[in-house]
């Protein structure tokens, strides 16, 4: 029982001082000042937090009607921040489908076809394999070939891509709960079509208002300036998605870490500052970073430098933790702990702490390719979803529809062995008729493999022109 103990203790020490550090890194993101002007709804979740933290001493351990009316706020500002953050990636798939877009139109407008004369594809193809296979480790090949499928132009016919996608989605490991396979279905429509998300177009108005008028530009007749005075705006525009993407994933974890606070009845934040030395002095300077009791010039230098000092204390918990949670799961392997009520009852109370400690916003658009047989999609989540891609490939233009299966076919278990994609690859490149888009497709692919370092700095053959 010892042993389970400890394990708790540690694992609210860390989610104490994880709060913490979170909280700094928000209060110190010139981002954060701005949240409600852009959604009021984050606005609200981070004044909330704030006044949790400064009344933290009466919530950790007070009065259990107090504690779980807390609690169940909190799960509404979890399940709210895992809606935005689907919005979010909705926006942000849709960003990248515009921008490819607008990159291959770039290409074709202001490439010279002298300038693209003599490449040798051949050559390009083995190099490009020779990349991929350079990877002793099979996930680390497997990386580099979605990434390759991603820039490949589709070259399956509809019928033969649903069969690939089918056979992809049957290695897909989710646990067997109509809620998880309908979670999985609303990320699968999604990654192919941004625009299916249930809150498009709701929340995040300016972000979607500015998306259909850069998808709008997109579809018009442009030239080489007019693409790169867009380009301006995707940046712009990305930079924002890219913030609020970190700045809810942030409050995600602030709210599971207020969540293990407020778990056990027999703890007070003066039982958790008796865990390290620094804990009671960080946890006032937080606070009075919050209620904002310090000067300008205070301010300026706790923030500058708190981080690194909450980083310091939280390596050191977290390193406490994890010797510690090894030692139980090492005597609960050999079944080593009493099987009495209480024991079974601590090792629940751990458990629900690891899920609050290793929960993150990514959790509500992620899926893992199969390690166990028995975890798998359910036959109508499978046909579901084929069924939704027949119904988008009669509604797409040819050239919108190919780009969407490409990205999707990027994003799933990859079926092919090493053969099998040698050939595909070759058959993308090759089946290519335009020379300046088949060049296209090349500097992007060399533009990745670059990123590795697989080039030496004076080849130019294969870059793609700035």
């Amino acid at each position: 029982m010892k042993t389970i103990k400890e394990s708790i203790k540690h694992g609210v020490s860390l989610a104490y001082i994880s709060l913490l550090s979170d909280l700094t890194n928000l209060l110190s993101n010139p981002f954060t000042s701005a949240i409600s002007e852009i959604d009021e709804d984050l606005g609200t979740i981070i004044n909330d937090l704030k006044d949790y933290y400064i009344s933290l001493d009466t919530l950790v351990g007070g009065d259990t009607n107090s504690r779980n009316q807390c609690a169940s706020k909190l799960q509404d500002h979890h399940k709210i921040l895992e809606s935005k953050f689907k919005t979010i990636n909705a926006y942000s798939r849709e960003l990248s489908h515009i921008s490819a877009v607008l990159e291959n139109q770039y290409y074709l407008i202001t490439t010279d076809p002298k300038d693209i004369e003599g490449i040798d594809y051949h050559q390009f193809i083995h190099e490009g394999l020779g990349f991929i296979e350079e990877e002793e480790n099979l996930e680390d090949k497997v990386v580099k070939r979605k990434e390759f499928l991603r820039l490949l132009p589709m070259r399956m016919t509809k019928d033969s891509f649903n069969d690939y996608v089918e056979e992809s989605l049957n290695q897909i490991s989710i646990s067997p709960t109509d809620i998880d396979n309908k979670l999985f279905f609303s990320v699968f429509t999604q990654l192919f079509d941004g625009r299916v998300e249930e809150n498009y177009g709701i929340f995040f108005t300016d972000i979607y208002s500015a998306i259909e008028d850069l998808r709008n530009s997109s579809q018009s007749e442009l030239s080489g300036e007019d693409i790169e005075e867009l380009f301006d705006d995707i940046y712009l525009l990305k930079d924002t998605t890219d913030k609020l993407y970190d700045t809810i994933a942030t409050l995600h974890k602030i709210v599971s870490s207020f969540s293990i606070l407020l778990i056990l009845d027999n703890i007070t934040l003066d039982i958790l500052f008796e865990e390290h030395v620094a804990y009671k002095d960080l946890f006032y300077v937080v606070k009075s970073l919050i209620s904002q009791d310090l000067i300008d010039e205070e301010y300026s230098l706790m923030v500058e430098t708190l981080p690194d000092r909450l980083s310091d204390v939280f390596n050191q918990t977290n390193h406490s933790y994890s010797k510690v949670t090894k030692s139980f799961y090492d005597k609960l392997d050999n079944k080593l702990f009493p099987e009495t009520s209480e024991t079974m009852q601590a090792i629940k109370v751990f458990s629900l702490i690891q899920y609050y400690l290793m929960l993150n916003a990514e959790d509500a658009f992620m899926f893992y390719e199969m390690k166990d047989s028995s975890y798998s999609l359910d036959k109508s989540t499978i046909e579901s979803s084929i069924s939704f891609l027949n119904e988008k490939f009669d509604s797409l233009p040819a050239k919108e529809r190919k780009l969407r299966m490409q990205y999707l076919i990027s994003c799933l278990p990859v079926l092919m062995d090493n053969q099998e994609f040698a050939s595909y690859f070759n058959n993308s490149i090759e089946g290519t008729s335009n020379p300046v888009h088949k060049a296209y497709i090349l500097a992007k692919i060399s533009n990745y493999m670059d990123s590795f370092g697989f080039f030496d700095e004076d080849n130019l053959e294969y870059e793609q022109p700035q």
